[in-house]
């Protein structure tokens, strides 16, 4: 006795719809479903070196394993002065520990706001750029609003809050991404490293992209 073409179609596209389903949940580097089944989030409030509230920088996963970043620097209904951030691009970043002190101080004892952040987050040491905690520059209106949503697949918000935690950094100066050839043509020294006398970029440059001092900081916290 031979089935009917009624059931053989039926089964077929059953067949089909959970192998359609199947491919869906799985992300495009390969990684498991299972790694990415329960979203993950986190946030920094951003305070400045006054330790006034200026924004918040959101983290969260989804089903891709892919992490979204937000950040809302400043209100829309500010009036009068605004948030102090200057108008123009500014170094973000993720830093290595999760302290925000306001009243820090530099190995020659000088004033240095949020220096207890560390440096960029990196599990491996690597070239400004290439660290996991870089984010593309922050850019800033004339009264400091600034927004952000950016997609990375470098961490998730479980990478950022490991034994000593991680901070956001938002700088007071543009981030060159370390991004000065080593060479020039025709003899040109505009890529000329006082510091090295050498071509390219110095040391600064190469671990934080001439961001300058820090701004403002926020511990990022599991929510």
């Amino acid at each position: 006795m031979t089935s009917s073409p009624r059931i053989r179609v039926v089964s077929a596209l059953s067949i089909v719809a959970v192998v359609v389903a199947a491919a869906a949940t799985i992300p495009a580097d390969g990684m498991s479903p299972a790694a990415c089944r329960e979203e993950k989030k986190a946030r920094a409030v951003m305070r400045d070196a006054d330790g006034d509230r200026i924004g918040v920088v959101d983290f969260w996963t989804d089903a891709a394993c892919v992490t979204r970043v937000v950040a809302k620097i400043g209100r829309f209904d500010l009036s009068g002065g605004g948030t102090g951030l200057t108008r123009g691009f500014h170094g973000f970043h993720v830093h290595e520990t999760g302290v925000c002190d306001p009243d820090a101080v530099d190995p020659a004892e000088d004033p240095a706001p949020f220096l207890t952040a560390g440096g960029h987050w990196s599990p491996k040491v690597r070239n400004h750029g290439g660290h996991k905690g870089d984010l593309p520059p922050l850019l800033a209106t004339r009264t400091g609003l600034a927004r952000a949503n950016v997609l990375t697949d470098r961490f998730d918000p479980d990478d950022l809050l490991d034994d000593d935690g991680s901070a956001v950094i938002v700088h007071q100066d543009p981030d060159n991404l370390a991004h000065i050839p080593a060479t020039e043509p025709d003899g040109d020294e505009r890529y000329h490293s006082h510091s090295t006398n050498e071509m390219g970029a110095d040391e600064t440059s190469r671990s934080t992209g001439d961001g300058g001092s820090r701004f403002a900081c926020g511990v990022v916290k599991r929510i």
